[in-house]
C-alpha cells in the first residue's frame, strides 16, 4: 500500500505550553514538505576521494487554507510575531503501533517565514516556513478523538447521538 499525503498530518504546540495544552491541527492542511539534506566535501587523496558530510540541515515548509476563527493559526501567527519555539508532530495517521499511538517525527522549530496569500478568486492559503532546531525525532505520537476528528470526521450512524455515545 503507497502512503498518501492526506494521512500525514501536522500538530503543534508552542513549546513553553507543552505542560498546558495539548498539541493542535491546523484544519485544511493542503501540503507540507520535510526535507533533510548533509553538505558534502571531497577531500582527493592519492587513493581517491574522500568524503566528508555536514550536520543535517532542514528545509520544512507548510501550506494551509486560512480557516476564519482558527485557534491554531493564530497561535501559530503569535508564535512567530513573538519568535517563539513551537513544537511540531508530522504523524502518520495509519501507522499505528500495538499501544494505539502513531508513528510521528516530532521537532523544535522557529517559524521563519508566514505568508497570507490572497487571490481574488481562491480561498486564502496560509504558508509556513520553519527553521529546526537540532535534529528531529522518530518515535509514537497520541492522537486524541478531537485530533482526530479535527482532521476529518468519523462515520456516524443514523440513529440519534445519545451522551453515552
Amino acid at each position: 500500500m503507497l502512503k498518501k499525503g492526506i494521512d500525514v498530518i501536522l500538530l503543534y504546540r508552542v513549546l513553553k505550553d507543552q505542560a498546558n495544552e495539548d498539541a493542535k491541527t491546523v484544519t485544511y492542511q493542503t501540503e507540507h514538505s520535510f526535507t533533510m539534506s548533509r553538505s558534502s566535501d571531497s577531500t582527493p587523496t592519492k587513493d581517491g576521494n574522500v568524503q566528508s558530510t555536514g550536520a543535517i540541515e532542514y528545509d520544512f515548509s507548510s501550506t494551509a487554507l486560512y480557516e476564519r476563527g482558527s485557534e491554531t493559526i493564530k497561535m501559530l501567527y503569535d508564535a512567530f510575531m513573538n519568535n517563539e519555539t513551537i513544537e511540531v508532530w508530522i504523524v502518520d495517521k495509519l501507522d499505528k503501533d500495538e499501544s494505539g499511538k502513531f508513528a510521528a517525527k516530532y521537532l523544535h522549530a522557529d517559524i521563519t517565514s508566514y505568508e497570507d496569500t490572497a487571490n481574488s478568486e481562491d480561498n486564502v492559503e496560509v504558508s509556513l516556513e520553519y527553521g529546526v532546531q537540532l535534529v528531529h525525532q522518530d518515535g509514537y505520537a497520541t492522537l486524541s478523538q478531537e485530533q482526530e476528528k479535527s482532521v476529518q470526521y468519523g462515520f456516524e450512524d443514523t440513529v440519534k447521538k445519545t451522551p453515552e455515545g
